[in-house]
């Protein structure tokens, strides 16, 4: 259980991480 939250984990990490990409591409058209 603990290795599938760690996965889970750095799954929801590398969504946060181009989640932030994305808002700052936006950022940076305006």
């Amino acid at each position: 259980m603990a290795r599938v939250c760690g996965d889970v984990n750095r799954l929801e990490g590398i969504a946060r991480e181009e989640e932030v990409e994305s808002l700052g591409n936006s950022w940076r058209h305006r």
